[in-house]
């Protein structure tokens, strides 16, 4: 169970409950996606209705994680729903909420009683006679005579004679045969109940049944078109557009789907913007449009400039208000990099402008993001975030950042892919421009060779190039430790292509210089400035780059720094066990281990990206000098038995290798270690854990026995200073391991314990000094 919290409408949300538009206010939650109206909120449907009166069995309302997603009411109203349904478990029957009380009664076969035959308005010369689904005629083609929709496996009513049918719904509740005072037309409509081929008025679409119609005017009208908005707003155009019932002789194409205009009939057009027009359909679709008619509203000026001029190279940009930020034109390239912290990308070789006090760095192209904008990817206008506080999955190529973005309702897009505007011209495709196409279906990106669905595609006859918005928004020109010189974007290999040329065509397979795997040189890659070698674009940037270095990220219970990979020996990823081959790479910052991640992959996908303690098992649990470990039978995250100290890193050959040292925390009992794990250059520092002292002591007998003082006390103090045990084998003892023990058993078990310790603890003393004289024995004296 969830709270829910009040929310203003924003959008065309409906109730989920009663199925009705929402009003200016309503409750939602936030996890489950739930909406609910002010009125359903303070009144709830009951849950279970005892023998209901108009059906005669029981009805239980269904809960949100059982609604189907669509079901037919069995009802009087006939009609399919998609909320909060009551069923009859006995029946098998569902109803709305509202018809819950009024549907009609059914029989002892669990069908609801429809009369057998009905006079219909729109067919009085023939009664219509009651068919199942599953027996319609083989000449009917299953469709409503009226509204188009098919029948499927649902009632209907059909007449024989003239073929005439009619869904359960439009019997019940059947279209009204005219209409007057309407947005699409100006005089009255008649509704015309026949099959009729006809091209809509108001769409421009062909439609084959029941218009509207308007002799005087000769103007026909789909039944679904006479709802058009007046004015909207669309994410394809930053201006307001208003519909028209005649667009007028224009010569445009659509500026949604990019299909030709019939401008005889109506359409949506910008009164700034001549050449804008909009099909009446795609205008209003749910993905472009979000469902605000604006008539009536006054159109508010913001400004929405990111920044003020101070002077001809001075702004003042609104994400760093406390300094001035300066421009310079021939941008920087040196081995010490800056980075944007909007794009997160290097600076180089660009123009930007630079904090004239901190290390704040802006391209000039991302200084010049405005602050509002609409995208393709969203109906609403999505505003400009510059915090860097929490990192986010961009909906438009899935990478994970933590940069400037554009974020709207359920929306999150880097500043890479909220800059993509239609018409995209790429490099990669300088023949024509690209368009976002969101009704295709999945495509084949040319660049991955992967499915999509956000693509961006060529619109041209004949010419299939698409692209989605990861490949789109790869960075043309990258460095990489590889190579001393900038690696450049390759899209896929030509027959005139260098990489032919110069390996013939014979040559065989390519393969990355990074991952040593075989590369497709028909997909697009990075090649260095000779064009021998073809590079991954993901071994190459990783999925890291949209990070900034240097910045800190917290995944579940830890907190990891960005580093820059820059390591000659190239730290090893704890999760995969492999070398870092990244430009940046994840340091965890719990704990004092160097302990590193290779990709954003790893860390969700080891057990420390799950809200569970990780420990970490290390490979010298065994003594160094036998071969008896089979690696592939080994579980990786487990705490090895022999050391109790969770924080047991996995030590390898490169520990004693500069940045990569480890250093081990291990129990106080440093005889029982083997040698192998405590010579030089394996362990570099020793860290006793703590003992029991009697203050430590006293509250956990508080805590477990619920004692401040005791008489035993004072000999248990006594204990303690002369005995050194840990405080968990303290609490062991005073654990009651059974009910017949009470609090003075517990407290002689402890007693026994540490008299028990002190005797083992004098014996070592002993022994070492027989063997060793005076000196304490220090299984570290090779090392300090």
């Amino acid at each position: 169970m969830h709270h829910l919290r009040l929310h203003p409408r924003q959008g065309h949300e409906t109730c989920n409950t009663c199925e009705r538009r929402m009003g200016n206010l309503f409750y939602t939650c936030e996890q489950c996606n739930f909406h609910t109206d002010l009125y359903c909120a303070k009144y709830p449907s009951p849950g279970y209705i005892n023998n209901s009166k108009s059906h005669g069995h029981n009805l239980t309302l269904l809960r949100y994680a059982d609604w189907p997603k669509d079901f037919y009411c069995y009802a009087k109203c006939g009609k399919i729903g998609d909320g909060a349904p009551y069923k009859c478990d006995e029946c098998d029957l569902t109803f709305h909420v509202d018809c819950a009380d009024h549907p009609f009664k059914p029989n002892r076969s669990s069908e609801v009683q429809h009369p057998l035959e009905v006079n219909h308005t729109y067919h009085p010369l023939h009664p219509l006679k009651l068919f199942k689904g599953g027996q319609r005629p083989d000449y009917c083609d299953g469709t409503c005579r009226l509204c188009g929709t098919e029948i499927g496996d649902k009632l209907f009513y059909h007449c024989s004679s003239c073929n005439f049918t009619v869904d359960m719904r439009c019997v019940v509740n059947p279209p009204p045969r005219s209409l007057l005072n309407l947005k699409a037309h100006d005089h009255q409509l008649t509704l015309l109940p026949r099959l009729i081929s006809f091209t809509c008025n108001a769409c421009g679409l062909r439609g084959d049944r029941s218009p509207y119609v308007c002799i005087q005017c000769d103007f026909l009208v789909h039944q679904d078109c006479l709802g058009f908005p007046r004015l909207i707003n669309i994410n394809r155009h930053d201006h307001r557009i208003l519909r028209t019932s005649l667009l007028g002789l224009v010569n445009s194409v659509c500026g949604v789907c990019h299909k030709k205009v019939d401008w005889t009939c109506g359409g949506f057009s910008c009164q700034k913007c001549p050449d804008f027009v909009v099909h009446s359909k795609c205008a209003t679709r749910n993905d472009v449009w979000n469902g605000e008619e604006l008539e009536g509203v006054p159109e508010e000026t913001e400004d929405i400039t990111p920044y003020v001029r101070i002077d001809g190279n001075t702004i003042q940009h609104f994400s760093h208000k406390e300094h001035n930020l300066r421009f310079d034109e021939g941008g920087i390239l040196t081995e010490e990099n800056k980075w944007c912290s909007a794009c997160t990308q290097p600076i180089y070789p660009k123009s930007f402008y630079g904090c004239m006090e901190c290390d704040f760095v802006l391209h000039d192209k991302c200084a010049n993001l405005l602050k509002k904008k609409r995208h393709v990817l969203h109906n609403e206008r999505l505003s400009l975030v510059t915090s860097e506080v929490d990192d986010f999955d961009c909906n438009g190529c899935g990478r994970s950042s933590n940069g400037f973005r554009y974020q709207g309702e359920h929306m999150n897009l880097d500043v890479r892919c909220g800059s993509i505007s239609e018409p995209f011209d790429h490099s990669g495709h300088p023949q024509h421009p690209l368009y976002f196409i969101s009704r295709d279906g999945r495509g084949i990106c040319n660049c991955c060779n992967k499915r999509t669905y956000k693509m961006l595609k060529c619109i041209e006859d004949k010419c299939v190039f698409v692209l989605d918005f990861k490949c789109a928004t790869l960075l043309q020109v990258v460095k990489h430790r590889v190579e001393d010189h900038p690696l450049t974007l390759s899209y896929g290999e030509k027959e005139d292509h260098p990489l032919t040329l110069s390996y013939g065509e014979k040559a065989g397979k390519y393969w990355c210089d990074i991952c040593e795997k075989e590369t497709n040189p028909k997909t697009w890659f990075y090649t260095s400035k000779d064009h021998q070698a073809t590079l991954h674009t993901e071994c190459v940037l990783g999925d890291l780059t949209s990070f900034m270095p240097r910045s800190t990220i917290k995944y579940s219970a830890y907190s990891y720094e960005l580093v820059i990979n820059i390591s000659m020996s190239r730290p090893r990823c704890i999760w995969c066990k492999s070398r870092c081959e990244s430009s940046i790479i994840l340091k965890m910052l719990n704990g004092t281990l160097n302990a590193y991640l290779c990709s954003y992959h790893c860390l969700a996908s080891s057990p420390l990206g799950q809200r569970r303690p990780v420990y970490e098992r290390s490979i010298e649990d065994r003594d160094c000098r036998r071969n008896e470990r089979d690696p592939s039978k080994e579980l990786f995250w487990q705490v090895p038995n022999r050391f109790k100290h969770p924080n047991v890193p996995r030590d390898g050959i490169g520990s004693a290798c500069g940045q990569e040292r480890i250093i081990v925390f291990t129990t106080n009992h440093l005889e029982k270690l083997d040698p192998a794990l405590i010579r030089r250059g394996r362990m570099d520092m020793h860290i006793e854990l703590s003992h029991c002292t009697f203050e430590a002591f006293k509250i956990l007998a508080k805590n477990y026995l619920d004692l401040d003082t005791h008489p035993l006390f004072c000999e248990i103090e006594s204990l303690l200073k002369e005995t050194k045990i840990e405080p968990a084998d303290v609490a062991e003892n005073l654990m009651k391991k059974n009910r017949e023990i009470d609090a003075d058993g517990s407290l002689n078990d402890l007693i026994k314990s540490l008299e028990r310790k002190k005797k083992i603890q004098k014996a070592l003393v002993d022994d070492n000094k027989e063997n060793h004289g005076n000196k304490i024995f220090n299984p570290f004296h090779m090392i300090f």
